[in-house]
């Protein structure tokens, strides 16, 4: 929203049925205002939206959903509280068109009597083959279109590109954001499988990946050139289906900016943008936002242009960057994720322009008080001329004047008015503070902060007390590179010695580092308790298969840190052990949710319950796992993989509960395969396959005691349906025939051979065959399934459907 002035072309209403795919459109012109409009409102679509439906409401009714034509087994249904939806059963939910509610048109100019309101739609739909285009490009393509469309150039703006759209930028008010993911979505991984697989451009749709570099670059330019506007992000608090998983399309951290205002709405995310009427309870949320933003844009605006008036004289506190009194590391490990995030924290458009972004970046040492005023008053020296007085100048040359006259001079610079842009860094205050003191040279580092609350400040330290000054950032565990760098630079020769006992494999010597840092172990103690894990581990007889010189110290060195683990978390433990039963490459919270809200919920065991039912004890499992160095985190993704050696290791050593460890994968999986209803469920169905086909190479040995167990029948049984049902989607012929035979087998043994299950395998087993020409076999499976479904009624819609198959069934 920004303050308003006339367009140069003559204004014209848009319409339903007039609005423009590309462009401005504009729906109310605030001209019934005495004096004209006196703010825009410019609403700018989503990707691939549409111009008018993106913000029109719509009453809707329900209409049946024909069944599809392949019977899926019924024993892996939903809980009861999934079956409804607003008291609907979800397979009636089918919207048709009843009435329609155009917030934009319809009530907000009620409220807003002295808005112009527009909408700005542009192509950016990526199901077109011709649709080539970047997050980039369309942002300035908006403001070109909002520049051409002013006489003067003042409009709302998504990022400043120099002075051609300097004064749009200062004419911006405030920014409303409904659900833009700033941060990227998990979601987008699916459009673009599935845009790669139509053979479309997929460049806008990387883009939005979670964490994408992109997006990062526009968020930064955003922050940067509009850290003083009134910015409100809004987020939903609902899930919304997406194959056969729930989840948030942007959830709150994604949606959020920096020191920003994040408010949720309960809606999924497809209801951020669409209102009922001015009592909707999300309306109501966001109609005072938009309301202050719009009432305070006049001042707001003349504020920032005044701001900018005075920039020059900002320029005359500028003060060089130097590295006088920084310690500085010979063979410097560089964190680049931490990185990232500090520049975002402080503001600047990236690392490299830090020092032209801050008018001055100070160090100063806080390991102890004496250090800190003398590395404040050395500051001294390198202000500007006629600023500071010369006695307080001089003092790193002659040393004659008083420290502390010294420090609250340049305290007192720091804290005039037009000097706000520098940056403080008070590193390594780790000495704890209290009254009386019991340490002589801590200090409380709020004494010297300058007494103005301008420019930015940052403190490295230990203490926790301090995390209540400003925001906090923890370090993060490092990764595989650099913890290799960072234990040879602190540990030198004793590192080489390690590394030769580790036979220089990456894989090893990262778990050594790892268990290193979390334990607290130098290197004398590790190797002596490597060698003492060895020869325990070579009295075990099942791990022959593992006793090459490379295993030895992969083995030796995971053992220690798999003992260490499971003394920490059970459940962590038993998550690594049952990854060794699923595919290795790709694991997310995702896969294993589902399991929990079938009927065979109350089956699992309770570790996995805690782990699959709670997405913050998921997520403190797979910390842990992270930290040991047992598993990686996919960049772009919420997904992990764990490397194929450890994999390999995990699944055979481990001989306890593998039954039933693969009894659990085969839920997991099955429980997680999608129906041909699901949104890109084919792309979904690809995405399981790996883990389809582990779990069917282990499903012969491990788990032939279980079919014969009738209290495990109905669940395995049903899994080996869905499991038949994803082969058969994928073409994999052979192993959907077994897997629906073992279902077969499994639902008779358990139910008898006239049960519903029963024949609707039989059935499925039938289509198959037919699809493979061996018309044989389907034509008795279908006599089979016509015999059995007879019971249900001669005219029942499945004794009808495998009566039509059964007489279509020829060569």
């Amino acid at each position: 929203m920004s303050q308003s002035y006339a367009t140069k072309a003559a204004t014209m209403m848009c319409s339903k049925t007039t609005v423009k795919t590309m462009g401005l459109n504009i729906w109310v012109s605030g001209e019934h205002n005495h004096d004209g409009p006196e703010v825009d409102i410019v609403a700018v679509q989503g990707l691939g939206a549409h111009p008018y439906y993106t913000w029109a409401w719509k009453q809707t009714a329900v209409e049946e959903v024909k069944s599809t034509h392949r019977h899926r087994f019924n024993y892996f249904r939903r809980r009861e509280k999934y079956a409804q939806v607003d008291g609907l059963p979800r397979v009636t939910q089918m919207a048709s068109d009843t009435e329609e509610v155009m917030w934009l048109r319809d009530f907000l100019p009620d409220l807003i009597p002295n808005a112009r309101i527009m909408t700005y739609s542009y192509e950016s739909d990526w199901r077109r083959a011709d649709v080539k285009t970047s997050l980039r490009k369309c942002g300035e393509q908006l403001l070109n279109v909002l520049l051409q469309n002013r006489s003067s150039e003042k409009a709302l703006v998504l990022a400043d590109h120099g002075n051609t759209f300097r004064d749009i930028r200062l004419s911006t008010a405030g920014i409303i954001f409904l659900g833009t993911p700033h941060q990227g979505s998990e979601a987008a991984v699916y459009d673009v499988w599935l845009a790669q697989a139509m053979g479309h451009d997929k460049t806008l749709l990387e883009s939005l990946r979670r964490s994408s570099p992109a997006l990062h670059e526009i968020a930064r330019d955003l922050e940067a050139s509009y850290s003083n506007a009134d910015i409100v992000c809004f987020y939903e608090d609902k899930d919304a289906s997406y194959g056969p998983w729930r989840t948030q399309f942007v959830d709150h951290q994604s949606a959020s900016l920096h020191a920003k205002r994040a408010i949720y709405l309960a809606t999924d995310y497809s209801g951020l943008n669409k209102f009922r009427g001015p009592g909707d309870e999300n309306f109501v949320l966001v109609r005072p936002e938009i309301q202050r933003i719009v009432q305070t844009a006049p001042q707001r605006v003349e504020e920032q242009y005044r701001s900018h008036a005075v920039g020059t004289e900002k320029e005359s506190f500028r003060v060089d960057f130097s590295l006088q009194g920084i310690p500085v590391v010979k063979a410097f490990v560089a964190r680049n994720v931490e990185m990232t995030r500090l520049t975002q924290a402080l503001l600047p458009t990236s690392t490299d322009q830090m020092r032209r972004s801050y008018s001055a970046v100070f160090w100063i040492e806080g390991s102890s008080k004496e250090r800190l005023k003398r590395s404040i008053a050395d500051l001294a020296s390198r202000l500007p001329q006629h600023q500071l007085s010369e006695g307080s100048r001089n003092y790193s040359r002659n040393g004659t004047a008083n420290v502390d006259e010294v420090v609250e001079d340049v305290l007192k610079w720091l804290s005039q008015p037009p000097n706000n842009q520098w940056l403080l860094i008070f590193d390594n205050v780790d000495r704890e503070f209290s009254v009386p003191s019991r340490d002589p040279e801590a200090f409380d580092v709020k004494e010297y902060f300058p007494t103005a609350d301008q420019g930015s400040i940052l403190i490295t330290s230990r203490l926790a007390s301090l995390w209540q000054l400003g925001t906090d950032m923890k370090l993060e565990p490092v990764n595989e590179v650099q913890g290799e760098s960072i234990l040879e630079n602190s540990l030198g020769r004793l590192t080489e010695e390690l590394v030769n006992l580790l036979q220089g494999l990456p894989l090893a010597i990262n778990q050594a580092g790892s268990y290193m840092r979390k334990t607290g172990t130098n290197v004398s103690e590790y190797i002596e308790l490597y060698n003492q894990a060895w020869a325990i581990l070579m009295e075990k007889q099942h791990l022959s298969t593992l006793r090459e010189d490379a295993d030895r110290s992969i083995l030796t060195t995971w053992t220690l840190s798999f003992n260490s683990l499971r003394l920490q978390s059970e459940d962590a433990a038993n998550l690594l052990m049952l990854w060794a039963f699923l595919d290795n490459r790709d694991l997310w919270y995702e896969l294993l949710a589902p399991a929990l809200d079938l009927a065979i919920a109350n089956e699992v065991p309770r570790w996995f319950a805690r782990c699959a039912g709670d997405r913050l004890e998921f997520k403190e499992c797979i910390g842990l796992l992270l930290e040991y160095s047992f598993i990686d985190a996919k960049t772009g993704s919420s997904s992990f993989s764990m490397h194929s050696v450890l994999h390999h290791w995990c699944f055979h050593t481990f001989e306890e509960n593998k039954a039933t460890m693969s009894w659990l994968a085969l839920i997991i999986v099955a429980s997680a395969v999608p129906s041909e209803t699901v949104l890109h469920y084919s792309l979904i169905q690809r995405r399981l396959l790996p883990h389809c086909d582990h779990v069917y190479s282990i499903l012969q040995r491990y788990l032939q005691a279980a079919f014969k167990n009738r209290e495990y029948l109905p669940s395995l049984s049903g899994a080996c349906h869905q499991l038949g049902l994803l082969y058969s989607d994928q073409g994999k012929m052979k192993e959907a025939e077994d897997m629906y035979l073992r279902a077969l087998a499994g639902y008779e043994n358990a139910w008898g051979p006239e049960h519903k299950q029963a024949l609707d395998t039989r059935y499925n087993l039938g289509l198959l065959y037919k699809e493979r020409s061996m018309f044989g076999k389907a034509v008795q499976q279908f006599e089979l399934a016509v015999q059995g479904y007879k019971l249900l009624g001669p005219e029942h819609s499945e004794t009808v459907e495998a009566l039509n198959q059964l007489e279509n069934c020829e060569p």
